[in-house]
């Protein structure tokens, strides 16, 4: 099943990545309100986490 995980573990750093600066974007210049905080901060925690798993992937 996670054979081919290496390109699905980069687009799922890549996809959040973008998504978090939009919604930064959406935040500090378009509709500022509580919930678009929210959005940024599980893209923190996410990127990083698909990096690790996408570094790990290469080296198997």
């Amino acid at each position: 099943m996670f054979r081919r995980a290496r390109p699905a573990f980069l687009a799922a750093a890549i996809l959040p990545a973008i998504g978090g600066l939009l919604g930064l974007y959406r935040l500090v210049a378009v509709h500022p309100n509580p919930f678009s905080v929210f959005h940024p901060i599980l893209d923190v925690v996410i990127v990083p986490l698909a990096i690790s798993l996408w570094r790990g992937a290469t080296r198997k």
